[in-house]
């Protein structure tokens, strides 16, 4: 079932892996609280908590201005589903993903999107 719990989830994931807070550098080590080591994301296609860092990491390196916005979040059953942006200088991405969670850990991300990158 989900709970404000998981929407907190959801808003640390944005808040403190995409935004850290402090700089506009990804902090992956939040991943290692808030998402299953198995996680999987239909796309772009990630298996595994590890492959995703990596990903990200790569989109970062190739657009080191990107910004990553979002909201709102509605929350039924085990999934949240969230909008959100990603804009820069060479990227311009919108989008929803449906994240699934067990025991407040994201295992699932299901994403549509828009780009022009």
């Amino acid at each position: 079932m989900a709970t404000a719990g998981s929407k907190a989830v959801i808003q640390r994931f944005y808040e403190e892996f995409h935004n850290a807070g402090r700089s506009d550098r990804p902090h992956p080590d939040i991943l290692d609280e808030i998402m299953d080591p198995d996680f999987v994301l239909d796309n772009p296609p990630a298996h595994g908590r590890g492959q995703f860092k990596a990903r990200v990491a790569e989109l970062y390196a190739k657009h080191p201005d990107m910004k990553v916005g979002y909201g709102p979040m509605v929350a039924e059953g085990d999934r949240v589903a969230v909008r959100w942006t990603v804009t820069g200088k060479d990227i311009d991405l919108n989008g929803i993903t449906i994240s699934r969670l067990t025991h407040d850990k994201i295992v699932e991300g299901l994403s549509n999107y828009n780009s022009r990158i």
